[in-house]
């Protein structure tokens, strides 16, 4: 959420992905897509 707020504040844009229920641990694979997903963003967004 503070990252969120920094890009908000800075007018850069940026999605947030809430994943209900779900703490730090994913269960299964779903860690290794959300990094995934979480380095496409920066790529993206912040090159």
């Amino acid at each position: 959420m503070r990252l969120s707020q920094a890009l908000t504040d800075a007018g850069r844009p940026h999605q947030l992905l809430a994943l209900p229920g779900v703490t730090h641990m994913l269960p299964g694979g779903n860690r290794e897509k959300l990094m995934a997903l979480e380095l496409e963003f920066f790529r993206r967004e912040l090159a």
